[in-house]
């Protein structure tokens, strides 16, 4: 799949264009829109500019093929367990609030996350009390995501042992 994206009169050299476009060339798009917006060279902003609309062109440019955004977009997911970040702190599971919401949507909301994130709340539980029972679920979810990228976010007593536990499995996306 090719498209065709063109941008004029930008205010930087070619040389320096030139430098700021090595740094994607051969990159997927989800790759190279992450290294454009980020960089902090003054050609990156009209280059990640010209590749999104590059793309959106891709998408429009025949309308007998259906093209998904996720399949030039990255998509991060992100399994949610509880943990110190929603406040989750406490003795015993007796104790544990019964109808705790996480924060983390609304912290990725407020910096301003520009990739595309899917946030699935597993559990809300400390981390000290997550079971066996727990990380096999945390496990079947990451190998059920479609996504490539997936950020658990976990509470910091048990993380070791989580780790360790999707690390025997990470290789099969089979359940």
């Amino acid at each position: 799949m090719e498209a065709k994206a063109t941008h004029r009169y930008i205010g930087s050299s070619p040389r320096k264009m030139r430098l700021v476009i090595d740094l994607i060339r051969g990159k997927s798009v989800d790759q190279a829109i992450e290294i454009l917006h980020f960089s902090p060279k003054h050609p990156s902003k009209p280059a990640e500019k010209v590749l999104r609309s590059a793309v959106s062109n891709l998408m429009n440019k025949d309308d007998n093929t259906k093209h998904e955004v996720s399949d030039f977009f990255m998509t991060i997911k992100i399994l949610v367990t509880g943990g110190t970040i929603d406040g989750l702190e406490y003795d015993s599971m007796e104790k544990a609030p019964k109808n705790h919401e996480s924060l983390i949507p609304a912290l990725l909301k407020q910096s301003r996350v520009t990739s595309k994130f899917d946030v699935g709340v597993l559990m809300q539980k400390d981390s000290k009390f997550v079971t066996a029972e727990d990380r096999v679920l945390i496990l079947q979810k990451c190998r059920s995501a479609k996504e490539n990228k997936i950020v658990i976010a976990h509470g910091t007593m048990t993380m070791p042992l989580t780790a360790k536990f999707l690390g025997g499995g990470r290789n099969s996306k089979k359940p």
